[in-house]
């Protein structure tokens, strides 16, 4: 069984010491918001960076609520 990037970043969270970079940014499915709010749980830095125009303002708006949550 193939894990998906939610399980394996959830899963090994308690190793994570310092940024986390997710590159390809959320296409809907919910990445953005989960992956920062793991690194708000954890209080490191969260970067989501992806070449598809359009997409900065939608995962601003993600991490936001991930902020205001």
């Amino acid at each position: 069984m193939v894990k998906s990037a939610f399980q394996t970043l959830s899963k090994y969270k308690h190793l994570i010491k310092g940024p986390v970079l997710e590159v390809g940014s959320d296409r809907f499915e919910g990445s953005t918001a989960h992956f920062a709010g793991i690194c708000r749980e954890l209080n490191v830095p969260f970067y989501s960076v992806d070449v598809e125009p359009g997409l900065n303002r939608l995962l601003k708006e993600a991490i936001a609520e991930v902020n205001l949550g």
